[in-house]
């Protein structure tokens, strides 16, 4: 959630889309019906604060399912 740059209220997400694997464009739209502004912001990874562990989880029956699954890029 994003807060509106004119009134300061909430401001939903109306679409998005990654632009690298470390930068994604949203679209937003403002929540105060009085306002309604609708304006594009950048979101980017700048800094990775702890990295993946490097255990091997290939024996676990639940890792190993749901990481061969493709996801799914939502839009709002």
């Amino acid at each position: 959630m994003m807060h509106c740059p004119f009134c300061k209220s909430p401001a939903h997400t109306r679409s998005s889309r990654y632009l690298s694997e470390k930068v994604k464009q949203g679209y937003y739209q403002c929540t105060n019906i009085v306002c309604s502004a609708s304006f594009r912001a950048m979101t980017a990874v700048d800094k990775i604060i702890q990295s993946p562990a490097l255990a091997d989880l290939s024996d676990d029956e639940f890792i190993v399912c749901e990481s061969g699954k493709i996801k799914k890029q939502r839009f709002h």
